[in-house]
């Protein structure tokens, strides 16, 4: 269902009228009723997933809240030694990690089934060949999902006693189709508070609502066509200039596209009071690959440093690698487990967005950059020193906006083109083919 079909905004409607009328004194659960409408009318029986997900996420945190609240009574038994105390500690940590673990294989794996098929050789079309369509919304769910068990695990906060407040968070209708993937303590307090609304409010959302709508059909559909029509011709066959200018109006397609659809998931989300995470912060005007991942998907960047990168850079291998690093490198060795963890992360930032080898490729070539960048920083310092180069100007500043845009850019062929290798003849073709012609 497109955001701006009649029947969307006939749901919405009737949602928004019964929510400051007769439900205003159970708003959360109508909120819950029309989400699982919601996502059973356009996924039908594939809600089975996001049942188990949600099932499965909140058995696992109440299970965790019982096992720390087990460890404390032991710990408190009278005449309890310190060497006991630590045995206790480290017993339910064993205990408490073997239930993240398996939940975790669980969901993942349910992911990993959709998304991961489609890279097997002789598996054309993946899942969707085989009559199994990606559930709807399965990446944002299991992400949202998976972060609240981590912060439970971490002790956060205690687990969401009520299962179908918990259901609300993962099944909120208005992110389900394309984020923002939210954190359950910034939407809970939300959800189940009592709301009204008042006329300022609601302006503020029409009018976020219609700027996304013109972004995502007024700019990104107009652009859609033309994009298609230059990435469905064979590759080399398009000369340098149409390649180049197939980038830039993919660039504002994709960004139109996805920043359309959150501005309208916000504004619709706004008319029930529900604020939810800010997704992008004009990310072409970024200086580095890094800064554009703090400006694009801003919640996707959030989650990967959160859940993937911390945890990854203070694990034992990678201390060992630092010190390794540090020895024969000196302080720039010290930069070595965040360069790996960057590579490693927009390796899954490139399986999550997309089930072919391309998206594998455009995640490592993001990931590679910015692990290049931050280990050579201290080079390219001396470099502009030598050069006489202010790294503080506005000059500067502008070149790194531009260099930047660019580097995204040539990413986003490895998105157009299924094979890789086409992606590489493309970008010969801007340096080899200077006709303004095919």
């Amino acid at each position: 269902m497109q955001f701006y079909s009649i029947l969307f905004f006939l749901f919405v409607a009737i949602l928004f009228v019964l929510y400051y009328t007769v439900c205003r004194k159970k708003q959360w659960v109508l909120l819950l009723v029309g989400s699982m409408l919601f996502y059973v009318w356009l996924a039908g029986w594939r809600v089975l997933f996001l049942l188990i997900t949600s099932v499965t996420i909140w058995g696992a945190a109440k299970l965790l809240d019982r096992l720390n609240e087990k460890r404390k009574q032991e710990q408190k038994r009278e005449g309890i030694t310190k060497e006991e105390k630590k045995a206790i500690k480290k017993k339910y940590i064993r205990k408490k990690r073997f239930v993240l673990i398996v939940i975790l294989v669980i969901n993942f794996g349910m992911l990993a089934a959709f998304k991961i098929c489609n890279l097997l050789p002789g598996q054309e079309g993946g899942l969707l060949s085989t009559g199994l369509i990606l559930p709807l919304g399965i990446s944002f769910y299991t992400f949202q999902a998976v972060s609240y068990l981590a912060d439970v695990y971490n002790g956060k906060y205690q687990h969401e006693k009520n299962y179908f407040h918990f259901l609300l968070f993962v099944s909120w209708f208005p992110q389900i189709i394309q984020g923002p993937i939210n954190r359950f303590n910034k939407l809970r307090d939300q959800f189940f508070c009592r709301h009204s609304i008042d006329w300022d409010t609601f302006c503020r959302m029409a009018a976020l609502f219609l700027f996304g709508a013109f972004k995502k059909y007024a700019i990104a559909d107009v652009l859609a066509n033309t994009v298609q029509m230059i990435y469905d011709a064979p590759a080399g066959e398009q000369s340098g200039a149409v390649v180049v200018f197939g980038m830039l109006a993919f660039a504002m397609q994709e960004y139109a596209d996805f920043s359309g659809g959150i501005d309208m998931a916000m504004a619709v989300s706004g008319l029930f009071g529900v604020q939810m995470l800010q997704n992008f912060e004009q990310p072409y005007f970024a200086t580095s690959m890094a800064n554009f991942w703090r400006r694009w998907h801003i919640t996707l960047g959030a989650w990967m440093r959160d859940y993937v990168f911390y945890p990854l850079a203070v694990t034992k291998p990678m201390m060992n690698v630092m010190k390794w690093g540090v020895k024969k490198f000196g302080n720039t060795g010290r930069i070595l487990p965040a360069a790996i963890g960057n590579v490693v992360v927009f390796l899954i930032v490139g399986i999550w967005h997309g089930t072919g080898w391309n998206y594998v490729f455009w995640g490592l070539y993001n990931g590679v950059l910015i692990a290049v960048s931050e280990l050579l920083a201290p080079v390219f310092k001396r470099l502009a020193e030598k050069l006489h180069i202010d790294m503080k100007s506005g000059g500067f500043h502008v070149f790194q906006i531009i260099r930047t845009f660019i580097l995204v850019c040539i990413g986003l062929l490895f998105e157009q083109y299924q094979r890789v290798a086409d992606s590489f003849i493309a970008l010969r073709c801007v340096f080899t083919s200077t006709s303004l012609s095919n």
